[in-house]
């Protein structure tokens, strides 16, 4: 074996061995080491592990061990040495047994629950959130056969947003104590959603309480163990119930708004892609114009940023955010959308529109509470209807900070020309703070919006509020979201996009004439600090607008992305500012178009396909003017 995937494998002993491991099972390359270690506090309570390579088995027998850390990590260096010795010697790349072959589970005990740091660590070092497959998986067996006492699986809500977003997808779930429907997402999607592939437990060990006499989902739902019954009983377990706008003729087979009512309402951690819930056949090409208001610089308005749009809504005295909603122009948007005419209102070179991203099969609805879901769910009639007048609020509202910015880039003008006299006025703050419970989201760009006083007011406030939600989406430069500000702010950002522009800090300085790369990477290693501990949940994004002056760095900005764990986020650039657009030179474009496409094909490696959908719509849109000779700037 390649002395390379020794030391990786010596690593993750260090690893296990810091963290204080508790019930784990390793499998790796076609050989299966099970390795049941209990505790985390200094012993091992019982350490019986068994190798197997498929014919023999050799069982190593540490029962009863006492031991100081050091002995125990030895333990467990020599059994994973041990493994690695039987694997092929050709195994490959170091990186395959941490990215590919290595599967690790966690029994649920009331130790583990006690402190999830070291289950939070391990889904960063196996890289979980970024993985197609399941790494790891979290294991209630039987109690009557637990050497330690375990957590109920209503605690399932209370664990690390993290961790619940994750279970069923990256995180497999095992449970030997059934899987009630009201505790496990992914199970309940199946049955709603799939019910030909859902398979309810028959067997007579299973049992149901008291409130699931109620539930309207009780006749799918296989309940729990007798065991489990009697250990754990029925607290935490919620009954799904009918909201009073259904109607109770239509719910068996159910409709598929109450498929996502019970699916989100009261799930904040829950999502759907509508098209999974239904069959979409509508042609509206953008769900934006329902579904999204963006308040341009300047005043002007529209369902997405100005530089898409054929003439945006114009500027006005009233600017509060339901009369932009309401107006005249909104309503001309939507009916072109849903008439199939929207290239008399859209650019065709808009990337959303190119890329397919915003159709309406391709949205995605997160769960709330119920006023959120229902808000939702009637903001998804109305586009199906083709409504110009929507009654529902939009689900994201995007506006300017100001147009004042602490930088100066090359492409932008925003350094030069920027004011703090457009600030949205403190009324407009109070219309979408207003509209906050019915599942708001806001995106705010500038100028640099932290450079703003009163939008930096208004996060504060935020912050400040009682069980603070996290509502905003900030695209930024970094420079002033400092740690003692992100820290502060993480509770109610639910993104961060940080313009970078560059992947080393030369070019870094040349393009954004703004602070030194160096304290924005500070700044970033902040954020990345409170996302693997938990504390920040929300996205993060590195930006960066293809210019003459950078685009050599694009394969080391998507390189910089990946190791950092982070979504990259890819421009064209507006307009021709210092001559720096490559859209006006042909062998630039066709340069980028190839950077573009390798982008894309690296991206959907490692990604969801929808980064690299949106990178490759760039290089289809480059490619498209270059066939149809435009070579000038957007």
């Amino acid at each position: 074996m390649a002395q390379g995937n020794d030391n990786r494998l010596a690593r993750f002993a260090q690893f296990l061995g810091r963290a204080g491991f508790f019930i784990a099972q390793v499998k790796a390359s076609g050989c299966n080491l099970t390795a049941t270690l209990v505790g985390s506090t200094g012993q091992f309570i019982i350490a019986e592990i068994s190798f197997s390579d498929g014919e023999h088995l050799t069982t190593y027998d540490a029962t009863g061990l006492n031991s100081e850390d050091q002995h125990k990590l030895q333990i467990l260096a020599n059994i994973i040495k041990h493994l690695s010795q039987r694997l092929p010697n050709d195994w490959g790349d170091e990186e395959l047994f941490v990215n590919q072959d290595l599967r690790v589970v966690l029994t649920m005990t009331q130790e583990l629950a006690s402190n999830w740091a070291p289950v939070l660590q391990l889904i960063d070092f196996l890289d979980v959130s970024r993985r197609h497959d399941q790494p790891l998986t979290l294991y209630w067996p039987d109690p009557n056969k637990s050497q330690t006492p375990l957590i109920p699986l209503s605690k399932i809500t209370k664990f690390p947003p993290l961790v619940r977003k994750l279970m069923g997808d990256r995180i497999l779930v095992n449970s030997r104590l059934g899987e009630p429907l009201c505790v496990f997402t992914r199970v309940l999607e199946t049955a709603l959603l799939k019910p030909d592939t859902y398979k309810k437990s028959t067997h007579n060990d299973m049992v149901f309480g008291p409130q699931c006499q109620s539930c309207a989902l009780g006749n799918i739902c296989s309940g729990m163990t007798k065991a489990a019954a009697s250990e754990f009983g029925w607290e935490g377990m919620i009954p799904f119930s009918i909201p009073n706008w259904a109607d109770p003729a239509q719910t068996k087979p159910a409709n598929w708004d109450l498929k996502l009512w019970w699916l989100l309402a009261d799930r904040p951690d829950a999502s759907v892609r509508l098209e999974k819930v239904l069959p979409i056949t509508t042609t509206i090409a953008c769900h934006y114009p329902w579904t999204r208001l963006e308040i341009h610089e300047g005043g002007s308005f529209g369902p997405c940023c100005a530089d898409y749009l054929v003439a945006p809504g114009p500027r006005g005295s009233t600017r509060t955010a339901d009369t932009l909603w309401q107006s005249p122009f909104m309503a001309s948007v939507r009916e072109a959308m849903a008439s199939g005419a929207h290239l008399q209102t859209c650019r065709p070179s808009c990337p959303v529109l190119v890329g397919k991203t915003a159709q309406l099969q391709n949205l995605v609805i997160r769960g709330g509470s119920p006023e959120i879901v229902s808000t939702w769910i009637k903001r998804i009639k109305s586009i199906l209807k083709g409504d110009p007048k929507p009654i529902q609020p939009p689900a994201t509202i995007c506006f300017s900070a100001s147009s004042r910015c602490n930088y100066n880039c090359i492409m932008c003008d925003c350094g030069e020309r920027g004011t703090l006299d457009d600030q949205p006025d403190p009324a407009f703050y109070d219309q979408i703070t207003s509209w906050a419970s019915s599942g708001i989201e806001l995106e705010v760009n500038g100028g640099e919006p932290l450079a703003s006083p009163r939008f930096v007011k208004f996060l504060d406030d935020l912050a400040n509020q009682q069980n603070p939600k996290p509502i905003v989406g900030l695209i930024t430069n970094g420079s002033l979201l400092t740690p003692k500000n992100f820290s502060k702010w993480a509770p109610i950002l639910r993104g961060v996009v940080v313009s970078v522009n560059a992947a080393t800090s030369e070019t870094y300085k040349a393009v954004n004439n703004g602070a030194p790369m160096e304290l924005i990477k500070k700044n970033l290693a902040h954020m990345a600090k409170l996302r693997s501990n938990g504390q920040y949940q929300g996205g993060l994004a590195y930006s960066m607008v293809l210019l003459k002056a950078n685009l050599h760095e694009l394969p080391a900005f998507i390189d910089w992305t990946l190791n950092d764990q982070v979504d990259a986020r890819v421009l064209l650039p507006i307009g021709n500012r210092n001559n720096q657009s490559i859209l006006t030179d042909p062998e630039l474009m066709a340069k980028a178009i190839s950077m573009l496409n390798a982008a894309a094909i690296r991206l959907s490696g490692f990604l969801d396909e929808r980064q690299a959908k949106q990178i490759q719509a760039l290089s289809d849109i480059l490619a498209d003017r270059l066939n149809k000779g435009i070579v000038e700037p957007l």
